[in-house]
């Protein structure tokens, strides 16, 4: 018999945990969250778009407000990073009238005189 004690059992026990315990530290994948916002997409949005084909782009919005249905958000988070990417649409009367992704107007586009 590999134990000979009760002290070489609870040994062996305590090098078992400590090794799943350790084995469980490594390298964790970044894993993304939300939509994931490709610039070939981003480059295929177009001011005068209408609310089919921006569905057909980019999906549902991750966000969206019944009470403001005129914006729409998008939000790409990342585990292991703090930061995220958030693409913010405004349409009016169903057709996009505004882009923005991380507070910043995408090119193509103009900004809304409305709020």
């Amino acid at each position: 018999m590999i134990f000979r004690t009760p002290r070489h059992y609870s040994i062996a026990c305590l090098v078992c945990v400590f090794l799943l315990l350790v084995g469980g530290c490594g390298y964790r994948v970044d894993i993304k969250q939300g939509h994931i916002i490709e610039p070939e997409v981003l480059e295929q949005l177009r001011q005068g778009q209408s609310v089919d084909e921006v569905l057909n782009l980019l999906g549902t919005p991750f966000i969206y407000d019944p009470f403001y249905p005129q914006r729409w958000e998008y939000v790409m988070f990342s585990k292991n990073a703090l930061n995220a990417d958030h693409l913010t649409l405004w349409f009016e009367q169903g057709t996009l009238m505004e882009a923005e992704l991380n507070d910043e107007l995408l090119p193509g586009f103009s900004r809304r005189t409305s709020p």
